[in-house]
């Protein structure tokens, strides 16, 4: 929040940061507004000054990255889809002042490209770009990949059914009271077959969660990501 009501906020879609310190600012824009390059701007700007609390010298300074994906006519005249901005010398080009890394990526122009490509950067535009709600089976290279392979499998938890996202958290529930129990030490003062009992009972529901899990044609792959268990234990369910 700013910190008096007279400044401009800055508010984006997604704000990382990784172990290091450095930033990664996301936005998602579904057309060019006239001010966007100045949005863009004042809040990476904003997200590296921010950095620099009392007492902390500029080289203590990360790297701020601003990615924006664009699906609207960005850049018009241009047939590229990828624009990446840095500071540099208005006549040495390899004169860099490095901090703000500012990207646009055009998602409709890459549509429009029909890139198949399987770089890291094309198998993340392939997946905002290819994935929509009619999907029923994603390109394999896209499954192949680790990161982008773990964002479909979230996109897809992210879509589950109302009786799949139950049973997906009737799942949990049953992990989290396990572990309760255990961590709270009330095994201990159970009677031996009463405390068999419960943890039997919690077995055959996580047995039968995952059961129903395969039932609805979810993936080993993807009922083992999303229970812990390896792909192994599933398939052998």
């Amino acid at each position: 929040m700013p910190e008096t009501p007279a400044r401009k906020n800055s508010i984006v879609d997604v704000c990382c940061r990784d172990s290091s310190g450095v930033q990664f600012l996301v936005e998602m824009q579904i057309n060019w507004p006239e001010d966007f390059y100045q949005r863009v701007l004042f809040n990476a700007s904003k997200a590296y000054v921010n950095q620099l609390g009392k007492g902390r010298t500029y080289k203590m300074l990360q790297p701020v990255y601003s990615l924006n994906f664009v699906n609207g006519n960005s850049h018009p005249g241009l047939t590229e889809w990828y624009h990446p901005y840095r500071i540099v010398h208005q006549y040495h080009s390899d004169l860099v002042i490095e901090g703000l890394h500012i990207v646009f990526a055009g998602m409709d122009k890459y549509r429009k490209l029909n890139v198949k490509g399987n770089t890291k950067r094309d198998l993340w535009m392939r997946y905002f770009t290819e994935l929509t709600e009619n999907t029923r089976k994603p390109a394999e290279d896209l499954l192949a990949d680790p990161e982008v392979g773990k964002a479909i499998e979230l996109l897809e938890a992210i879509n589950y059914s109302e009786e799949e996202r139950y049973l997906y958290d009737r799942y949990w529930d049953a992990v989290s009271i396990e572990a309760t129990l255990r961590d709270a030490g009330i095994q201990e003062g159970l009677a031996e077959g009463m405390e068999k009992g419960i943890q039997q009972g919690i077995q055959q529901e996580r047995h039968q969660i995952v059961l129903k899990m395969l039932d609805k044609g979810l993936p080993p792959s993807f009922v083992a990501e999303m229970t812990g268990m390896t792909e192994e234990e599933v398939i052998n369910y």
